[in-house]
């Protein structure tokens, strides 16, 4: 499990790309989410503000068995 905490200030809300397939939009500019993988790997986890997409962060992940 990962949990990913974010603090958008102006630009609102974001939008999580796990790096498994699945995202999810969150409307708040702040806020706490955790995500379990299936299965182990290395995973790269990407945070979009939904209304400014070119302010993104990436975070490299290594999931263990």
């Amino acid at each position: 499990t990962v949990i990913v905490d974010w603090d958008n200030d102006i630009y609102g809300g974001v939008t999580i790309d796990w790096g498994d397939g699945e995202s999810e939009i969150f409307n708040a500019a702040e806020g706490s989410v955790s995500h379990t993988y299936a299965a182990p790997g290395e995973y790269v986890i990407r945070v979009t503000a939904t209304d400014h997409p070119e302010r993104t962060v990436t975070i490299p992940v290594s999931i263990g068995p």
